[in-house]
């Protein structure tokens, strides 16, 4: 361990003094002396190893109190958990950074979308009005914009333009006297299969086409028994569009386009946004130098479990995420402790952020980021901790994503006497902080214990932290820094990462993987038993080797198959059980 190192090093200076020679010269043996105690000093953190595990303890039982009611971002347990983190700061001396001059930088976020009093679908055909229920017949796609569309409509095919494919729907088209128009268009595929060659082909290209070409307003149908309504919630994140946007379930509209060259459709859509305020806490440790280190961690949770991704199921309670992320904001605050007055890490500033809204989907780093702008460029490196408060004592492993960012995060193999085991993992993203820094090329690592049952539940409480594994996960961040603090400014190297831009994975296994598994395949650490991998019978233990033909050698991998998959979808499962085959079938 690290604090016993130094306490060695300190035995064998008193050993070596007690047996010094008398005619040794005395500047060979200051020599010694000097040269041993900077070894000491080069790892020594000044906390006393005890005090560390009180000052952490005392951080989370604060943090995962019941009566801050999960940390909700934009809540009264935000507001609670935003003060003590700011007095934590104040208490050490840390500044504010401008033009944050109270700590704190706050944001605006969607909390809640809903439908308004103005959404409707109309239809005027051959002199005779006819009306679509709301819900029953029709209803506004998520990424609609608000507004009306009151025009003739025309039959847009499945709205695809592939001319290397042999198929465009635009092709026949007087493109001037396609604008202003609404777009009928279908949600199938040109070849009737689920799994199509169109499928890069989505709703949102055609979305993006149609209005390139004008449209006032579409209107979606689908006439094909292959093909999977458009999803009819909303959410609160989403790409909203300039113009109103529908889908029509209703048999109807497919006879109006067959009946009449120029049917008018009336639409208005409506679709509310209520907004709250996040805050992230930001405070600054400025050493003169041109580069600057981020250190982060999330202070929200999920709330009283209303926040999408709790897997609780029943009456509400407070989700008090001990692990996720009261530990990684009481890390936060005790490398703050730390860097504050040391030497041996003056070659860059610090910043020590504590984000909100990370569980909305990154909405505190995202919002830094952008509001940072130029000054992202003197940012050195970013260290994100999340999760990091229960190392588990029989794996005994530390996850550390992003190594792959930057080759001088190599010199990390040369960090000794670490008394856990590293898995690492290239890739700069993944759903956590780290990411924002990321997609504007800055080096980042990401520090994870690991998942564990109590993952967005309720009973991730203090009393399951191990203090003693975040402790020494601490020490090693700070050998990090150490490392750091000699290489200048660092090398930024994109990785090989998911892509989630036009990837929408409709599907999902309901399994917990464990992402300390080192071997090939997707372990499973967990199943929810309603999910499609428990009612396959999936278990924990098993690894997951092939899904739908695709190989599963790593999470890219298991991601891309989920990717290629619908609901309703029968897909066969290839897993490993006691080092036996088993070949299973999923239902989504």
């Amino acid at each position: 361990m690290y604090y016993n190192n130094i306490k060695n090093r300190f035995t064998i200076l008193a050993n070596f003094v007690a047996h010094i020679p008398h005619k040794l010269p005395m500047y060979r043996i200051l020599f010694f002396i000097v040269l041993l105690y900077c070894s000491s000093t080069y790892a020594q953190f000044v906390k006393p190893h005890a005090q560390l595990k009180a000052d952490l303890k005392k951080h989370i039982l604060f943090l995962a109190n019941d009566s801050l009611q999960g940390r909700a971002t934009g809540t009264r347990g935000e507001t609670i958990a935003l003060d003590y983190i700011v007095k934590q700061y104040k208490a050490l001396g840390l500044q504010p950074m401008l033009p944050y001059d109270n700590y704190i930088q706050p944001f605006k976020f969607t909390s809640k979308v809903y439908l308004g009093k103005k959404n409707s679908l109309k239809y005027i055909e051959s002199g005779n009005n006819g009306n679509f229920p709301l819900y029953k017949a029709f209803y506004p796609l998520n990424n609609s914009g608000n507004g009306v569309a009151f025009a003739r409509a025309v039959t847009m095919g499945f709205g695809i333009s592939a001319p290397k494919m042999n198929h465009d729907d635009y092709a026949p088209m007087d493109k001037e006297q396609l604008k202003g128009k609404i777009f009928v268009i279908k949600v199938g595929y040109p070849d009737a299969k689920i799994h199509s060659a169109y499928a890069a082909y989505d709703i949102d290209f055609r979305i993006d086409l149609a209005i390139k070409n004008g449209a006032a307003g579409i209107v979606f149908i689908n006439d094909q028994d292959s093909a999977f309504n458009p999803d009819s919630s909303l959410k609160v994140k989403s790409n909203r569009k300039s113009i109103p946007i529908v889908f029509c379930s209703d048999k109807r509209i497919t006879a109006i386009g067959r009946q009449s060259k120029d049917p008018v459709f009336f639409i208005e859509t409506e679709i509310i946004k209520e907004e709250k305020t996040g805050h992230n806490a930001i405070a600054f440790i400025d050493n003169k130098k041109d580069t600057t280190v981020v250190i982060g961690a999330h202070y929200d949770h999920l709330g009283m479990g209303e926040i999408s991704g709790s897997l609780h199921k029943g009456k509400p309670e407070a989700h008090n995420g001990a692990d996720d992320n009261a530990s990684g904001v009481a890390a936060l605050l005790e490398l703050a402790s730390q860097l504050k007055n040391d030497p041996n890490t003056a070659n860059n500033n610090y910043i020590f952020v504590a984000f909100s809204g990370e569980e909305l989907g990154l909405y505190g780093s995202s919002h830094f980021v952008a509001d940072m702008g130029f000054g992202v460029r003197d940012f050195n490196y970013m260290l994100n901790m999340d999760m990091i408060g229960r190392l588990d004592s029989t794996k005994n492993i530390l996850a550390v994503n992003g190594t792959g960012t930057s080759p001088q995060w190599g010199l990390l193999d040369s960090i000794k006497n670490i008394p856990f085991s590293i898995k690492k993992s290239e890739s700069g993203v993944g759903p956590s902080d780290h990411t924002s820094f990321y997609k504007e090329k800055i080096p980042v690592l990401h520090f994870f214990t690991g998942n564990h049952m109590d993952y967005h539940k309720p009973n991730d409480d203090e009393i399951y932290i191990n203090y003693e594994g975040e402790a020494q996960v601490i020490y090693y961040i700070y050998h990090i820094i150490l490392q750091m603090d000699k290489q200048g400014k660092l090398t930024f190297t994109p990785t090989k990462d998911i892509e989630t831009s036009r990837t929408q994975y409709k599907v999902t296994m309901g399994i917990m993987p464990d992402y300390m598994y080192e071997a090939s395949g997707i372990k499973v650490d967990g199943v929810t038993a309603e999910k499609p991998a428990g009612k396959a019978g999936i278990q924990k233990g098993d690894i997951i080797i092939e899904l739908g033909g695709i190989k599963t050698n790593d999470m890219l991998q298991y991601m891309k198959a989920l990717g290629e998959h619908n609901k309703g979808d029968k897909v066969p499962c290839k897993i490993l059980r006691g080092g036996k085959e088993l070949m299973l079938q999923v239902v989504f």
